[in-house]
């Protein structure tokens, strides 16, 4: 039994519900898929914290995936002003993965999560 562990950095918050991730490159489109279960870890600390299931994948430009799904990313879920979430969550992702890498027409790949415990 293999089941793919997707490893989060602070701030880990968001995690309720239903909630998205943005992954910079394509290489989540072949190891996972609709309906797979996914272990959600802590990478800080290397601990599972919790269960959830996929619910959506899309693959696209990162500048384009953050305009459309940053609502609903776990960063931006509870935010108040969702006005600013697209900007936020494109700074986010080049301070993880600085500009050379995550720019706004590099490949990406968003998952929409279910958690299940």
């Amino acid at each position: 039994m293999e089941i793919l562990v997707l490893d989060f950095i602070s701030p880990l918050v968001g995690f309720e519900g239903a909630f998205n991730t943005l992954r910079v490159g394509t290489g989540m489109l072949k190891k996972t898929q609709v309906g797979a279960e996914v272990f959600l870890m802590d990478g800080n600390r290397k601990v599972v914290f919790g269960r959830a299931r996929v619910t959506q994948m899309e693959s696209g430009l990162l500048g384009e995936l953050c305009c459309e799904h940053a609502g609903m990313n776990h960063t931006e879920v509870h935010s108040q002003d969702k006005t600013e979430s697209a900007a936020r969550l494109f700074a986010y992702i080049q301070k993880l993965y600085g500009p050379h890498i995550a720019h706004k027409d590099r490949r990406a790949v968003v998952i929409y999560l279910e958690r299940i415990e």
